[in-house]
């Protein structure tokens, strides 16, 4: 099976320019104007996009707390506790609890983005191994 990039570059084959912006679009090296990233900011570029992961996540955690909780609560403050209670739950424990509910299971991948987080950034400090 013919994979769907060089299905499409088949079908632009005979218009460079078309070529040219695809494959500009398509690496992930470089920015939809046919610029090479730099190491730094295809860190940058990632470090966003798992920022983005991360607020979505939170506000589905929230959106879950305002379910059980009500309305009448502080749902930032109450994510706020609930996060940090994950943390030094998976801190204390040598193998992390798998997630048993539904809040569990975000906490769990909040934490997982948020370690992502903190490995991109490492990536791009000087002095790293």
């Amino acid at each position: 099976m013919v994979p769907v990039r060089d299905q499409i570059l088949e079908r632009v084959g005979s218009q460079p320019r078309l070529v040219h912006r695809f494959q500009a679009i398509t690496s992930l090296r470089r920015d939809i104007f046919g610029r090479r990233f730099s190491r730094s900011r295809r860190s940058l570029s990632r470090r966003n996009a798992a920022e983005e992961r991360r607020v979505r996540k939170l506000q589905q955690i929230k959106q879950l707390l305002s379910i059980v909780l009500g309305p009448d609560v502080d749902l930032n403050q109450e994510a706020k506790d609930v996060i940090k209670q994950w943390e030094e739950t998976v801190e204390m424990e040598v193998r992390p609890p798998g997630p048993k509910t539904p809040l569990q299971s975000l906490l769990r991948e909040y934490h997982d983005i948020c370690e992502d987080i903190q490995d991109i950034e490492g990536e791009g400090r000087p002095g790293k191994e």
